[in-house]
Parts: structure tokens; sequence; C-alpha cells
């Protein structure tokens, strides 16, 4: 992607992937006027984390108290709206919904689900939790396969390098998904909950990748391996009152 294209467009091209009846989940460094036209306009619902500084619709809402509330949704008054397929005067109806952390902080989101009786306040806060999954996967992307780092400056190069950075994850899901039940088997009966260290596992089957391909049962082997070789060390992880703590894969 050219540096000069930003998320909140990428992410308008992504609409044309969706159809209606689509429910899309943002981060707040998404929110906009346009970006919720275009959700409008292909009947796509979404779901938005906004700042609560993000316009004056919502400081006022924060400050109102109100768990939810239906606002009108109009483009930012410092606009040129020649190219744009609304006005300065277009209006959307969106709803504003209040989420309290454990931590006593307010966050505030913005969707297109505007029936409350359908969809009940208490309801967002899990789903918006539900993009977690994929932002702790963009994490292990850039901070432990170093996706963004290349080996070489051409296109080849680049699209080589990406591929097999999702061709190693792909086969570390599988590989310790599988163990992953056999680890809560085993540790059923424990006051503590293990999970497979994927910084160890990613290091362990990038520096094995190859030779692993030239095995009768490559998965066998490395489930065999990690297996054997666990113990549990300090919590990484806290939601709620669930401790979550790591196997180290020493092999």
């Amino acid at each position: 992607t050219p540096l000069k294209i930003g998320e909140v467009h990428l992410a308008k091209e992504h609409l044309d992937c969706s159809k209606k009846g689509d429910l899309t989940l943002y981060d707040r460094g998404y929110p906009s006027f346009e970006l919720v036209y275009f959700h409008h306009k292909k009947e796509v619902d979404f779901l938005f984390r906004v700042k609560v500084s993000f316009n004056n619709l919502v400081k006022d809402f924060v400050s109102s108290g109100k768990k939810s509330q239906i606002v009108e949704l109009m483009p930012g008054k410092n606009k040129n709206y020649k190219d744009k397929e609304f006005t300065k005067n277009s209006l959307i109806k969106v709803r504003l919904v209040s989420v309290k952390l454990d931590d006593g902080s307010i966050e505030v989101l913005m969707t297109s689900l505007l029936n409350s009786k359908t969809y009940r306040t208490k309801l967002f806060k899990e789903l918006y939790f539900k993009r977690w999954g994929v932002e702790t996967y963009y994490d292990e992307l850039k901070n432990k396969l170093k996706v963004e780092y290349f080996s070489g400056y051409s296109n080849n190069t680049i699209h080589q390098d990406f591929n097999v950075a999702i061709f190693i994850s792909n086969i570390q899901t599988l590989i310790v998904s599988d163990l992953e039940e056999e680890i809560r088997e085993e540790t059923k009966d424990r006051k503590l909950k293990y999970k497979v260290n994927s910084n160890l596992s990613y290091g362990f089957l990038k520096d094995r990748i190859i030779s692993l391909c030239y095995r009768a049962n490559p998965f066998a082997c490395v489930q065999l391996k990690l297996s054997q070789q666990h113990h549990s060390i300090f919590p990484f992880h806290q939601n709620n009152l669930q401790h979550c703590y790591t196997c180290i894969l020493l092999v």
C-alpha cells in the first residue's frame, strides 16, 4: 500500500467486500462522517469506538451520564465537499453507547444498531471486544513475525517475505490450537489456566520450517516436542477475575 493511502481510505475499499446485514467493528482511529455515510449507503452496519473528544455530540453524551442515546451526526464544518457525495447539511442517525470498563473508565461506542429493544445496551461491551482476537493477531504479525521487515526491496521479495510470514502463522495456529486443547484437558483440575507461549512457538517454527516440510508427519513431531517441555511461569494477562498463565516451551 502506498504510504499516502491511510487506513480510512482502505476501510472504504474493504466495504466493497461487505454486503447488507454485515456488521463491521472499528477501533477509534476510524470514525468519520464519510465512513459512516458509506456504511449507511451500502446498508452495512458498523460499531466504532470513538474518543470522548470526538465531537460535541459525544462530549455532551458523556456529560449526560446516559448509557445509550440516538443522535444525528453531521459532517465537520471546515470540510471541502467539492468531490463528496454528501453536503455540510447531511445528517445520519447513529447511536452512542457508554461502556464502563473494569478499571472504572468510560469508553464510547457509535453504532448503526439503533433499535434498543433488539440490541440491548449491555451487549455492546462484549460485542466490541470480539475484535480483540484480530487486534492481537496484528500484534503477532508485526511484533513477533516482524512482517514489516523485509529481506529486500523488490516487489517479488516483499511478497515472498509476507507470504512466508502468513504461512508460518497458519502452521503455528494449527499446531498450537490442538496443543492447547490437550493442555486444557491436562490442567482442568488446576487453579490456574495455561497457554502456549506464542513467542517461543514462533521461534521454534521459524528455525525449523524447511526441515519440517520434509517430515512424514511434521505436526505430530512439533506437538510432541512442545508438549514434553513446558511449565508455567508468570501471569501475562488479566481480564476481569480470570488469570491466564503462560506455558514456556523449552526446545
